[in-house]
């Protein structure tokens, strides 16, 4: 018997061989073309951070520091089928973009399109971060720097409305200032000036019994400047209407309003007016129309117009500077970002204007979607309908252009009142700006 061996392949026989291989192989390819095959432990791509959108070289917009991608629109039902909305202006879609009734009740849009709820802060209490133990009726029965809150002794809030919210350490409350004081004995009211809260004459010592005394709060002095005379007398003083307690105090000279701005008042330049050339309170205005050109009513007087209680005083192509109340050119100018801007103000894609740039810049409110800082209900800044909604040494005031209510902080230059929740915003008419 012959053995059989294979034939060997013909060189025609073996290029067709491998031809039909490179076919096979590159059959394969063209189906797991663009797929790969992650690693074991690969995770989820890093996300790409950014200043302007040409950070993210193609790769989406720039928002809110991360490179995003987004789906362009043009209405809102191209952003229905996500449950969003097509921002007005931007032509994407987006969660909200600051129109009415796009956020729950409790939420607002805030600077990144997103809806978040406005926070309440922390205000001692075990509901809200603070640190609470035990049982009590009143603070008698808690350390002496706890507070009785809910039936358990608490730390303190962070701003006083009423003594029950101070400690037996410090039991007094400075509604003005939401500082609490008291404790150390006094035996003049020189003695209250170093205490929280009474700085600027604004305690005496009450002395009771025998010496020494309590240092509380100074009762109101006047509710006019009519009270300030002496036997009916200009004596070159004025009534605090604007800053508690209300008090007497030596009138600044002046020449024109712009003199007087700063603690709500205006310059009577009148003719042979007693208080000529003196800061005075303005025309009471309880219904809001008894100013005279060139005034606006606010906190119940008139006083003179400036860009901040006016806006529409500033032209295109200014800003008004909450310092100094003027219109002046847009800060920074051009912009591409927000780092091309002054602190303070935030780039509209434009130019440099006023307003916040995220939530850091809020003071525990938020950036909504216009830029501007928001607070929470009942807290200082936050939106109200009267006094009672609103946190102690705040009150709610009613802007006379836009016709909005804050709760806003009280303040006065004279009486050395600082602003304490944003120590950065303006002192205007006795109250701390809203502008952040």
């Amino acid at each position: 018997m012959t053995a059989s061996t294979s034939a060997p392949l013909t060189p025609r026989v073996a290029l067709l061989a491998l031809g039909l291989l490179l076919v096979a192989v590159g059959c394969r390819d063209v189906q797991n073309a663009g797929k790969v095959t992650p690693r074991a432990d690969a995770g989820p791509p890093p996300q790409r951070t950014c200043v302007q959108t040409s950070d993210c070289a193609g790769a989406g917009l720039c928002i809110a520091g991360i490179c995003q991608a987004v789906t362009s629109c043009t209405v809102d039902a191209d952003c229905a089928g996500d449950g969003k909305v097509c921002h007005a202006q931007r032509f994407y879609c987006v969660e909200c973009d600051g129109r009415a009734s796009q956020c729950s009740a409790g939420k607002t849009c805030q600077f990144d399109f997103t809806c978040v709820a406005i926070s309440t802060g922390v205000d001692a209490g075990t509901g809200d971060g603070g640190t609470c133990s035990g049982s009590c009726s009143d603070r008698t029965e808690c350390g002496a720097d706890q507070v009785c809150r809910g039936g358990q002794c608490c730390a303190p809030p962070t701003r006083c409305r009423s003594p029950a919210d101070c400690p037996m350490a410090q039991p007094e409350c400075n509604g003005a200032t939401g500082q609490c004081f008291g404790g150390a004995g006094c035996f003049a009211d020189a003695d209250c000036a170093s205490q929280a809260g009474c700085g600027a004459g604004a305690c005496v010592c009450q002395i009771e019994n025998a010496p020494p005394g309590v240092c509380r709060v100074r009762p109101d002095e006047c509710q006019s400047d009519a009270d300030c005379r002496e036997n009916g007398v200009y004596v070159g003083k004025f009534c605090t209407l604007n800053t508690p307690p209300r008090r007497c105090l030596n009138a600044p000279g002046c020449t024109t309003d712009a003199d007087c701005l700063a603690d709500g008042l205006v310059c009577d330049t009148a003719m042979g007016s007693p208080s000529r050339n003196k800061c005075v309170n303005g025309t009471p205005c309880p219904t809001g129309n008894e100013c005279s050109q060139g005034q606006v009513c606010a906190s119940g007087v008139c006083v003179a117009q400036n860009c901040l209680n006016t806006p529409s005083l500033c032209r295109a192509g200014e800003a008004c500077d909450p310092a100094s109340l003027r219109c002046v050119p847009q800060q920074g100018g051009p912009c591409a970002n927000n780092a091309d801007c002054a602190a303070g103000t935030y780039c509209n894609g434009i130019s440099c204007v006023p307003g916040c740039r995220d939530n850091a810049d809020c003071a525990g409110g938020v950036c909504n979607a216009q830029n501007q800082c928001e607070q929470p209900s009942g807290g200082v800044c936050g939106p109200c309908a009267s006094d009672s909604d609103c946190p102690g040494g705040s009150r709610c005031v009613t802007n006379p252009v836009t016709g909005t209510q804050l709760c806003q902080e009280r303040c006065s230059s004279l009486l050395g009142i600082a602003c304490t929740v944003n120590p950065m915003a303006t002192c205007l008419l006795g109250n701390c700006s809203c502008i952040f």
